[in-house]
């Protein structure tokens, strides 16, 4: 599944018709989504905020309450930052696997690595995304369900324990590049070509004495491609008049 991230936008109107031109990247998986160390298989795929990752477990539809209790609008509320990838575990292996000491980690093609986020930095994220919805909004305030949402969502970090012959989902996204914001992510990924994902050191085997005595190390390579479209946008609709991938 390709995601696809919006970028830029810049339009120019010509009487009652203008143009608009935007950048679009889109993010896809190379290769195999699914990898199967022994016994243990993880099915990846990458998530945004548009409608199908909204049905994801990654995503909770949420009250948006004003002070004196009466609902205004529902709001989706993405707890992950994007990219984020969804990655399916089915353990196979007759024993349970814990991700302790495990890494989690995003290469791009200049070799920065970015760590992945944790629950308290959604959690300061939630605390900034109330206080900002209350300032625009004039006195709203958002129900406990996002809390809940927060609580609920499973990471791929060193908490996560897969069962034997059961299949789970969770996520991972991971920290912006420094000096960015959330709104900045978009611009970022136009800026690449390559992403790696890596999981490694997962202890896949353990010994009666608690010892790892196998690790297991999964990798999986992620192609982002970026277009300039240009529209034209007028009162019967809008036409697509050129669409050029832009080389990195």
């Amino acid at each position: 599944m390709r995601a696809i991230f919006l970028a830029v936008m810049a339009s120019s109107v010509l009487s009652c018709t203008s143009i608009t031109t935007l950048t679009r990247s889109e993010v896809a998986l190379k290769g195999e989504p699914s990898q199967t160390q022994d016994g243990l298989t993880l099915d990846v795929r990458v998530l945004m905020t548009d409608a199908e990752a909204k049905h994801s477990r990654a995503f909770t539809e949420v009250k948006i309450l004003s002070k004196a209790g009466s609902e205004r609008e529902a709001a989706q509320w993405p707890p992950l930052r994007t990219p984020i990838f969804e990655v399916r575990v089915r353990n196979s292996t007759g024993h349970v696997v814990k991700m302790t000491g495990a890494v989690v980690r995003l290469l791009d093609g200049a070799g920065n690595v970015y760590e992945p986020v944790a629950k308290e930095d959604l959690a300061d994220d939630l605390k900034a995304g109330i206080a900002a919805h209350e300032r625009e909004t004039d006195g709203l305030q958002v129900s406990g369900e996002l809390q809940a949402a927060l609580k609920a969502v499973k990471l791929l970090d060193d908490n996560a324990q897969f069962l034997p012959d059961i299949a789970d989902t969770y996520f991972v996204s991971f920290q912006l590049p420094a000096g960015q914001s959330h709104s900045a992510i978009p611009r970022w990924i136009t800026t690449q070509s390559v992403l790696w994902l890596k999981i490694h050191d997962v202890p896949i085997a353990v010994a009666e004495s608690a010892a790892v005595v196998k690790r297991a190390a999964f990798e999986f390579p992620v192609e982002v491609k970026s277009f300039r479209e240009t529209y034209e946008v007028a009162l019967g609709g809008t036409k697509l008049l050129s669409r050029t991938e832009i080389e990195k």
